[in-house]
């Protein structure tokens, strides 16, 4: 079935989406998030934290994708940060 893109179309991806996301065990409003450090802390400070597993939170305000590599900008309150993911290390489910 192929959505329109208008606002019912939109709504409906929407929610297929949340529902997808209920289904793999994930809340996708959850009220809570566990948070190392601010997204300005990280940038300013980056050779500090370069090559560690940090958790950041905040808003995905844009995804791209070049070949086996996925770049996205992550948005909280102190600023915006790229984060670039390989494919491969993406579980299956979570790749849509």
């Amino acid at each position: 079935m192929t959505l329109s893109d208008d606002l019912i179309g939109q709504r409906t991806r929407r929610i297929e989406a949340t529902q997808n996301l209920r289904q793999l065990g994930i809340d996708p409003y959850t009220p809570y998030a566990k948070k190392d450090h601010s997204n300005l802390e990280v940038k300013n400070n980056f050779e500090k934290y370069n090559g560690k597993e940090l958790t950041l939170t905040g808003r995905l305000m844009a995804k791209r994708e070049h070949g086996k590599l996925i770049f996205g900008d992550i948005q909280d309150q102190t600023g915006t940060i790229q984060i670039g993911i390989k494919k491969d290390e993406i579980q299956e489910d979570l790749k849509n």
